[in-house]
């Protein structure tokens, strides 16, 4: 060990001096000015030739207190009609219906660009356009006797509100990741659901804290803080959850290092072998191919994703995707999962054809409905989780059973912490997205899709977004995934781990099948010179 060179002399000691506070003399002046200006008015007050006692007893009038009563309930009662009116209007721009978009917009712009007074006033005049209202046959009245001052003022407000409110809530919806509905989709949400149960609150905590930040303005900590996924109550146990966080993830790595069959070290000798659900076992009696694809073809403009594509799955079979970027392999698992539609051929998942009907010779298109039946039967992994960041680890498992399934609360909760032991985060059930690591994080994901008890798992390279250090815990559990015999497709640039757990290699390019076998073969000895090729300069 070289030695420590010694240190260069000719520098003074100021470790005993304290440093001075320089001193702001034109704070001072400012606030002085301030108070004089102030005293000065507080005084033209006092002098003055004002009635203070008839000033309170003005105040305290019938009519005023009243006029002050309805303008606080007017106010709450307009903002509640904006805010729902906002949602409402926004979901509608954002709505693929075209119809629903033109009106949206119309609504928008009109009451955006006209004057807030000719509304009030056109909303009090109505009886001139409109002599009476109400639903024919049922119930009628003068336009005149319904709208009131009142009732005028607050649909006046209340719709002008909603335009604004719309834009708002419109930008707070296109700020959350398309990742997210693609993760409530893939759980079999519809749309509808997925935008109540993810999206809007997602959106909410973007406009909330876009508020918060324009009217605190404290510093980039504040600044941050608002933008956290979690409650405050949480946020105020930041200091005491990162040193905990520091201390179990050296705990979860070494959980990574136990062998697959017991990833958890608390779990008895005897559980290494994961029971499978009933609609596995049934996957696993079949005679037929689980996943069977013919002639599948894809494109996104001008670019052909998939190429007559041809591929059989058999159950309990893990297969791994491998090929360069662009070559089509995260397309094929997403048309599998129905978050992309197929422009020609077929998909047959346990026998039924995804996506379409054949009637009369002719194919259409499945509702939002079955298409979401058809999903629960698969499980998909995304590369970047997609865990939903408003609800904590226990939350995002339970949110398919509960929501899409209806299962009983109590049998999803126990079966959530289960998947959570059985994948090493025990400990983690209560923690937000935001406080786990990118390896955790992937390990919550593949429980939630657990959860849903499919009789497929699809994996789209889930262990390209993490750290090389964390890669481990995640190839961990689906290495026990793999001892289980779970159906698997896993879309992977980890030829390590295809050469140890694949039954099945496929190299893809171009969005064509390349070449295909078994994992020795084509990773150890391939016969087409492109997978020679791919293989030589990933290797």
């Amino acid at each position: 060990m070289k030695p420590v060179p010694a240190l260069a002399e000719g520098f003074p000691d100021l470790s005993g001096m304290r440093i001075a506070r320089e001193p702001h003399w034109f704070r001072w002046l400012s606030a002085a000015l301030i108070v004089l200006v102030l005293a000065a008015i507080v005084r033209a007050f006092a002098g003055g030739q004002i009635e203070w006692s008839y000033v309170s007893r003005f105040l305290t009038a019938k009519v005023i207190l009243e006029g002050i009563v309805n303008t606080m309930v007017m106010a709450v009662l307009a903002m509640a009609l904006g805010i729902v009116l906002g949602v409402v209007v926004a979901v509608m721009r954002l709505s693929p219906n075209p119809v629903l978009k033109t009106v949206a917009a119309g609504y928008t712009w009109l009451f955006r660009g006209t004057p807030l007074i000719l509304q009030l006033l056109l909303w009090f005049n109505l009886a001139l356009v409109f002599p009476t209202i109400g639903i024919p046959g049922l119930w009628s009245a003068r336009a005149v006797d319904v709208m009131t001052p009142f009732l005028a003022a607050l649909l006046g407000l209340g719709i002008n509100q909603g335009a604004y409110t719309s834009e708002v809530m419109r930008a707070g919806m296109l700020s959350v990741d398309i990742g997210q509905y693609e993760a409530a989709q893939a759980i079999g949400m519809g749309r509808l659901r997925a935008l109540r149960r993810i999206i809007l609150p997602q959106a909410m905590r973007v406009v909330i804290a876009a508020a918060r930040q324009r009217v605190h303005r404290h510093g980039e900590g504040n600044v941050a803080r608002e933008r956290h996924p979690v409650s405050g109550t949480v946020a105020q146990r930041r200091k005491h959850l990162l040193r905990q966080f520091a201390r179990d993830r050296a705990a979860d790595r070494c959980r990574a290092l136990v062998p697959a069959r017991g990833l958890d070290p608390d779990a008895a000798p005897d559980a290494a072998r994961t029971p499978l659900c009933p609609r596995h076992i049934a996957a696993r009696a079949m005679t037929k191919p689980l996943v069977a694809i013919r002639s599948v073809s894809k494109s996104f403009g001008e670019f052909q994703a998939l190429r007559s594509v041809s591929l059989d799955v058999w159950p309990g079979e893990v297969m791994c995707l491998i090929g360069a970027s662009g070559s089509g392999k995260t397309t094929l698992l997403r048309c599998i999962n129905q978050l992309a539609a197929i422009d020609a051929g077929g998909i047959w998942l346990d026998g039924e054809l995804l996506g379409v009907r054949e009637q009369s010779g002719r194919l259409y298109r499945l509702s939002e409905r079955e298409i979401g039946r058809q999903r629960l039967k698969t499980g998909m992994v995304f590369q970047r989780f997609n865990l939903f960041p408003h609800k904590t680890a226990l939350e995002n498992i339970t949110e398919g059973p509960l929501q899409v399934q209806g299962r009983k609360s109590d049998e999803v909760r126990a079966e959530a912490l289960e998947l959570l032991r059985r994948v090493g985060l025990s400990a983690k059930a209560d923690w937000y997205p935001a406080q786990l690591s990118g390896g955790q994080q992937q390990r919550v994901a593949i429980a939630r899709a657990l959860a849903m008890k499919p009789m497929l798992m699809l994996f789209d390279e889930p262990t390209s977004a993490l750290d090389p250090e964390l890669v481990g815990e995640v190839l961990a559990v689906m290495k026990e995934l793999a001892t289980s015999g779970m159906t698997m497709m896993v879309v992977t640039h980890e030829l390590g781990f295809a050469r140890e757990v694949a039954d099945r290699v496929v190299y893809m390019d171009q969005g064509a099948i390349v070449e295909q076998g078994r994992a020795s073969d084509v990773l150890g000895a391939p016969r087409e010179e492109r997978t020679k090729a791919f293989l030589s300069a990933v290797i």
